[in-house]
Parts: structure tokens; C-alpha cells; sequence
């Protein structure tokens, strides 16, 4: 179905494999997306030029290889993407294993395979405007 309404992809932690669908450029609501921590891999759908109000994409803790920096270039002053995270420190890398190019201007947070710990924390995302209402993601566990 058209999902061109939804505003927030939380798929974090799903163990998603498989490359990202260029159609999620279509849902050019999407305020909040977050694919970190999966097995995704490829690159990045050029098509994400459409999510004009894209505020937060969490892409760390993936198997993309991309220069992700069209995300952030010529966008209009409210067209910018506040926080994007990435697997984009390479210090660790050997040459010409680079994983994601990301510069400062457009990534917030540089993560790396073989470093520590990065952007582990649990988001409490605000999903509506109205500062009492907030969005927490629960976790089940199910059992035989």
C-alpha cells in the first residue's frame, strides 16, 4: 500500500538485510528514520533527495559502502537534516575499505565497525508536536 503519510520509520534493531527500497524516497513525509543497527547493505537511494522534511536518519551499525553526502548538499536552509549517523569513521579501515563517506557538515555521528560502542543510546523520539506526547519503543521477547 502508499504509506505516504507516515512520518516515522523506526526499523532500529530488526536485523533487516538486503538493500534499502529506492520506493522509500516516495513517503516524502518521513520526518524520523531509523534503519541503525541491521544488516542492510548497498547504498543509499538517491530517491532520499525527496524527503525534504527529514530531521533524524540513523544509518549506523549497516553494511552500506555510499558517499552519503548528496543528503545534505543543496538543500534549502529548511530542508536540512538535523542529525544523520553513519558508519563514516574510517580511521579504523584499511585504505580503500572505506565504508560510508560522510563529512562533519552533513553526519553528527561518525560510528565505525571496529571501534567502540557508537550511538547506542535508546531514542525517546517527540513524534508530535506537542511536548507531552512522546514516542517510546517497547521491546518483547518471545519464547518457546
Amino acid at each position: 500500500g502508499e504509506l505516504d503519510q507516515m512520518y516515522l520509520l523506526d526499523l532500529d534493531s530488526n536485523s533487516l538485510t538486503g538493500s534499502i527500497p529506492d520506493s522509500m524516497g516516495d513517503m516524502t513525509n518521513l520526518f524520523i528514520v531509523l534503519l541503525n543497527r541491521n544488516k542492510i547493505n548497498g547504498t543509499v537511494p538517491r530517491s532520499f533527495v525527496n524527503l525534504t522534511k527529514l530531521e533524524v536518519l540513523l544509518l549506523d551499525d549497516n553494511d552500506l559502502v555510499d558517499d552519503v553526502n548528496f543528503l545534505c548538499n543543496g538543500r534549502a536552509a529548511e530542508e536540512v537534516i538535523g542529525w544523520v549517523a553513519a558508519d563514516c569513521d574510517n580511521s579504523t579501515q584499511p585504505e580503500g575499505l572505506l565504508e560510508v563517506n560522510c563529512s562533519s557538515s552533513c553526519c553528527k555521528v561518525c560510528c565505525s565497525d571496529d571501534g567502540p560502542p557508537c550511538n547506542d543510546e535508546q531514542y525517546l523520539i517527540n513524534n508530535d508536536p506537542v511536548w507531552e506526547h512522546s514516542y517510546s519503543r517497547h521491546y518483547f521477547r518471545f519464547e518457546n
